[in-house]
């Protein structure tokens, strides 16, 4: 989380269990705080991307505005990724790249055969206008919007060096992946909403699965259809990665109606289909699970 203060700071906690009490490990002090919305972890490494979005403090006090205006888009600040050592609480680095912005992380690991590099895997956008153009009213008035487009991040915790690699040119947002086999590891296979034709007049009309090793997609689309944040389900007596249910709640605006979309996560064909008898409200960041 981050504090704001006079001297603001990152604060890193670790929480054992659902319910149960949270333990602050780590703190990084910071002048201006930059924006974040979600960040990265492996087994060993807790993994903040920090974009050149920034706030003073003072302006969330004073200013009177929405919390998101109060930021200032700054490229010459570049981005840097504040690397946490999850055993001690200590910053392992602060390492630099060039300007960028992302809502969502899709996965980090440590790579043991390079050495180690710590790898960030992001939806990354050029700039941070994405923000302003998800206003309503500019949606409304045809605005076009941003695609981000998954990119890796490969830190040499040792040099510094940070190397930047676009995974694919297809748009993807709302990542997803095997999450209990991958997350913190290794992984081959992302799933995300993406764009018809790379069309920003027209977002989020499609669903998207990455192979993050060859860059090769698959997806599924039908005209006048907007489906929401995909939803990996693992067959429990599957052995690949990808072996399960990809599912997502669809608006098809031409019925004026909802469904609940299940692909087959290997090869993106349709398995089944439920039509609602009404409009499910867009929800983000469902998660399917087995506890209760």
């Amino acid at each position: 989380m981050t504090y704001f203060a006079g001297r603001s700071e990152y604060q890193v906690y670790r929480q054992s269990a659902p319910g149960a009490a949270r333990r602050l490990i780590g703190r990084h002090a910071v002048a201006w705080p930059r924006y974040m919305h979600s960040f990265g972890i492996t087994g060993h490494y807790a993994v903040l991307a920090e974009f050149p979005l920034v706030v003073n403090p003072l302006r969330l006090l004073l200013g009177g505005r929405p919390f998101i205006e109060n930021y200032r888009w700054e490229p010459e600040r570049g981005t840097r990724a504040i690397v946490f050592d999850l055993r001690d609480g200590g910053v392992r680095g602060v390492y630099e790249t060039a300007a960028c912005f992302a809502f969502h992380h899709v996965n980090a690991w440590e790579d043991s055969e390079h050495s180690g590099d710590l790898v960030l895997d992001m939806c990354a956008y050029d700039d941070a206008s994405v923000i302003g153009a998800l206003y309503l009213d500019r949606l409304r008035a045809g605005q076009r919007v941003p695609l981000a487009r998954p990119t890796r991040y490969r830190i040499d915790l040792r040099s510094g060096r940070v190397a930047v690699e676009r995974l694919t040119d297809e748009a993807l947002e709302l990542p997803r992946i095997a999450y209990d086999r991958c997350n913190g590891r290794g992984y081959r296979f992302a799933y995300g909403v993406g764009a018809v034709d790379g069309r920003d007049d027209d977002f989020a009309n499609k669903l998207v699965k990455l192979d993050t090793t060859t860059g090769e997609t698959l997806t599924w689309s039908q005209a006048d259809c907007y489906p929401g944040e995909p939803v990996f389900v693992p067959d429990p007596h599957g052995a690949a990665e990808d072996d399960g249910v990809v599912l997502s709640v669809v608006l098809d605006s031409t019925a004026q109606s909802s469904l609940l979309l299940a692909l087959d996560a290997r090869t993106f064909g349709v398995l089944a289909r439920v039509q609602a008898p009404h409009i499910i409200p867009f929800g983000f960041h469902g998660l399917f699970t087995t506890h209760t």
